[in-house]
């Protein structure tokens, strides 16, 4: 996955210095920008510039040196830190609200044998919530 991330990354950035014609214009229009607005273009670009070293250095200033800063955060938000950190509990909600629906199923990625060499593969195949190891393997052997 990062190989294909990193190649669509640098097709990006070769992409924005091509200067191809607007070939994309007829399906997505672009709409009339006004002349009164025009002035707003360059102190907009220096803002984004700005706001983006100003994050920059800020993640160096924070994670740059040592974890004490870190830690120090950590501890004063511990409750936010807590709730983003778990997503704000959205797996485990949808997890509760949907236990009453599958209930006498799990994935096959939560196999417990460390033979069922599918088990991550073929994470939407469904096998008895009471199967044991080997039945768990022998379900994922057979594509279950």
């Amino acid at each position: 996955m990062t190989g294909v991330l990193v190649l669509l990354a640098i097709l990006s950035a070769v992409g924005g210095f091509i200067a191809l014609p607007h070939f994309l214009e007829p399906q997505l229009p672009l709409p009339p920008v006004h002349e009164s607005l025009e002035h707003f273009e360059t102190p907009l670009l220096v803002l984004s510039v700005v706001l983006a070293l100003a994050g920059l250095g800020g993640a160096t200033l924070l994670y740059g040196g040592s974890s004490a800063r870190v830690d120090a955060l950590a501890l004063r938000f511990a409750t936010p830190l807590r709730w983003l950190s778990h997503k704000y509990y959205i797996d485990e909600l949808y997890e509760k609200s949907s236990a009453s629906r599958w209930s006498g199923f799990r994935t096959s990625s939560s196999c417990a044998s460390p033979t069922a060499s599918c088990s991550t593969a073929r994470s939407t195949a469904w096998v008895p919530s009471d199967a044991s190891a080997a039945a768990c393997s022998a379900a994922c052997r057979r594509g279950a």
